[in-house]
């Protein structure tokens, strides 16, 4: 169902605009000359985050994802800082579809200062000069350059901040609430007066990186000083937002109509699939809009929308008087046919702020649905209300009917409370998060508003949930100790068979997982092995290639804590677009994947991939016969499958079967065209670091062990081409994480093929 199906789009149009304009007769700003820019206003700067699959717009005074606002009146037209490129949506999902996830996100900071209760917001901003339109931000950033946006990126060795940045793509910003500007200071529309700042600093940090678990999000780590000179009580931190979905830039699409709901708890991807609080805000397309009863990627007339979005708050400051944090999630469905509604507890309906009609307006009000602790029911549950309802106030038939079935609607959502006195600062991570493929069945929508429990029950959260997590596990990562306390987070131990040994069952294959951090943020993703140092020589027609790969073959994955190096790979090209880097050579470890029949994940049973790859010396320990099983020559993984398992004698009951984990290629100058340099070279790991004989270096001083070389041959002599060597790892089945390669273009070397 569209918003379409239920309004007008004159009406909606309309409505819009007449809205615009009651705000200018009400709250009426000086008129200026067209063309004549504003006085003393710092300008407001704007980049697109685009290194992975979400196109993600921030800027320097605390608006996230914000749209220009172009579908009524042309009076925004936004400009990346950095490319120069015209900002048309502010939060795109996947990447280049033209599907807008949400209107954007509004900071909202509110606080109890003396006798005051104030609240600066980001509620929506204006920039274009020929307009008389209000600036309606309460955050400023500073003149330019100290108010400049600024970029820095883990992929540019040679670039500034290179070595302060934390991701592949890191925004910082900015602002204040304190800086006046005349006239174009939004009033409090409840107190009849112009802003009254709290007195803080905003730095806000964004981070994006373009691995495939996590480009579906982005993270943010905002720094809040007090600047001021009292003590900010009770403070509370949020996010306003309209919660639409559908193609951007076009009212004639569907996609208007609205569900979502506030997800405490959810199976996360590890951990023996445990229950764990989540507290993800979410929001999608009512029917994900299918075509023809199908979904579909391009337009034939429109795309389908079938995903879904959500915020999950990471990590915070000490909560003022202890405990866990207060979160709270109101909503107001938009007011069209005399329609307004947002769900309200009948023991604090009057006294929060909250009225039947639309969103609270004045620091007052605002403050007290940000501070309330209410989660609201999802839009799609209204119906479900009755009037002898014994905790939430009856929203009436027309607004059940309407709203239920999904419908466009505004929310608030909010933290604390914290304490902030001068010179204070307080942290705050949050992520912005997608999901795929939440909508899966295009009949879904028929479930409401009658039975949105079946309607909710076929929505497929895990690509959302497995996201948050992994946004989660970057912000402070499972397992490791960041302040060295003592204390490194939560794990489970997963038992996945076991065997009865001398009259006891004991466990033959158990995983040890790491499912919650320290507490003290780490801002790590996992990310490939080191690309190995190498050099490229020409020879006539064709460059040799030597590499030392002693970073790559011994650096610790983050998440793990192990090893995880699989193997090597060698491009050519013409020039560095990788489309262009073509694989000349590989060699990849002798490793296999272990499956093992599981019936506690399906009551038929199934074979599931299981744990990191074994090497063929560990299976045959493992599986090996005799009474020397490591050295049991006759043990071969491959002559198992999951038609022939593998039957463990001490546990009848218990199958497995091995594959291949990549090709193998791992016999040098044979499986491989990748030859070791020093074929007799002891591993080094037999001498403690500082003991290595100094006969074990190259006359550079690289360890022999690590040596390696290819020649690649038949190239044209006059041009020049492109080489790159780099290394990948063997990735995590247990949290479905694909094996990592660093950029084939990233690093690259040219060289032509002559003496």
């Amino acid at each position: 169902m569209s918003f379409r199906s239920l309004y007008s789009r004159e009406w909606c149009r309309w409505h819009i605009a007449t809205l615009l304009l009651s705000c200018l007769f009400l709250f009426p700003q000086p008129a200026l000359p067209i063309g004549e820019p504003r006085p003393n206003r710092p300008p407001v700067k704007r980049a697109v985050h685009r290194i992975n699959n979400v196109h993600y717009a921030i800027d320097n005074a605390g608006s996230f994802g914000l749209s220009p606002m172009r579908r009524v009146v042309a009076i925004e037209r936004h400009w990346d800082e950095f490319t120069g490129d015209e900002i048309l949506i502010g939060s795109e999902f996947p990447a280049s579809s033209l599907i807008e996830y949400g209107r954007g996100l509004a900071l909202q900071i509110g606080a109890v200062v003396g006798p005051d209760t104030l609240v600066s917001t980001a509620f929506s901003t204006d920039d274009n000069p020929s307009t008389s339109i209000g600036y309606h931000n309460e955050f400023s950033p500073d003149w330019p350059p100290a108010g400049d946006l600024v970029r820095k990126s883990t992929l540019e060795p040679d670039s500034a901040g290179y070595e302060d940045a934390v991701s592949q793509e890191d925004f910082i910003a900015v602002y204040t609430d304190t800086i006046k500007h005349g006239s174009w200071i939004t009033p409090d529309y409840v107190m009849l007066r112009k802003h009254k700042p709290l007195g803080i600093e905003v730095t806000e940090r964004s981070y994006a990186w373009s691995y495939d678990y996590a480009e579906d999000f982005i993270l943010f780590d905002l720094s809040i000083k007090n600047i001021g000179r009292e003590t900010l009580d009770e403070v509370y931190i949020g996010f306003s937002s309209v919660a639409v979905t559908g193609e951007a830039l076009d009212f004639d699409t569907p996609g208007l109509a609205s569900v979502g709901g506030f997800l405490r708890r959810a199976f996360l991807p590890v951990g023996c699939r445990s229950l764990d609080t989540v507290n993800l805000l979410w929001w999608a397309n009512n029917d994900g809009d299918p075509v023809n009863g199908r979904f579909q990627d391009s337009y034939e007339p429109y795309r389908s929308a079938p995903h879904a979005t959500g915020i999950r708050f990471l990590g915070w400051g000490p909560i003022e008087g202890g405990g866990e944090p207060r979160i709270s999630f109101n909503w107001w469905a938009w007011p069209v046919s005399n329609v307004s509604w947002g769900p309200q507890r009948r023991e604090i309906a009057n006294p929060s702020g909250r009225n039947t009609y639309d969103y609270p307006l004045g620091d007052v009000n605002v403050y007290a649905v940000l501070s309330s602790g209410e989660i609201d029911y999802g839009p799609q549950f209204t119906k479900t209300i009755k009037p002898w309802d014994p905790n939430w106030v009856y929203p009436g038939t027309e607004a059940a009917d309407l709203v239920s079935q999904g419908y466009p609607y505004s929310f608030l959502y909010g933290i604390g409370p914290f304490k902030l006195p001068p010179g204070g600062i307080l942290p705050l991570a949050f992520a912005v998060v997608y999901g795929e493929n939440l909508h899966r069945d295009p009949n879904n929508i028929r479930n409401l508003p009658d039975d949105p429990w079946t309607y909710e029950a076929n929505l497929d959260f895990s690509s959302l949930i497995k996201n948050a997590a992994w946004a989660d596990w970057i912000y402070d990562t499972p397992g490791v100790d960041t302040d060295s306390d003592g204390y490194a987070g939560e794990y489970r131990i997963c038992v996945h068979d076991s065997a009865f040994v001398n009259g006891y069952w004991q466990p033959t294959i158990a995983e040890t997982t790491w499912v919650k951090g320290d507490g003290v943020p780490d801002w790590k993703a996992a990310g490939p092995p080191p690309a190995p140092t190498f050099w490229v020589t020409p020879i006539e027609g064709g460059i040799h290639v030597r590499f030392n790969g002693y970073r790559s073959e011994t650096d610790v994955d983050v998440f793990s804590r192990i090893r995880d190096f699989e193997g090597y790979r060698i491009y050519l090209g013409r020039d560095t677009h990788k489309g262009s880097m073509s694989l000349v050579a590989s060699y990849d470890r002798e490793d296999y994947d272990q499956w093992i029949f599981r019936t506690d994940i399906d009551t038929i049973g199934v074979f599931q991939l299981q744990g990191v790859p074994f090497t063929l010396d560990s299976l045959r320990c493992l599986y090996g016969h005799g009474n020397d099983p490591c050295n049991d020559m006759t043990f071969d993984p491959l002559s198992t499958s999951n038609y022939n398992p593998y039957h463990n004698p001490n546990a009848p009951d218990s199958l497995y079967f091995f594959t291949k984990h990549e090709d193998n290629a791992s016999e040098f100058g044979i499986t491989t065209p990748i030859t070791k340099i020093y074929s007799d070279a002891p591993d080094p790991s037999q001498w403690p670091p500082d003991s290595i004989p100094d006969d074990q270096y190259t006359d550079d001083h690289y360890l022999k062990y690590y040596e390696y070389e290819f020649t690649i041959t038949d190239l044209l002599p006059t041009v020049p081409y492109w080489v790159n060597v780099t290394a990948f790892d063997f990735g995590d089945p247990i949290v479905h994480l694909d094996a990592l390669e660093p950029s084939r273009t990233l690093g690259a070397k040219k060289a032509y093929p002559l003496t």
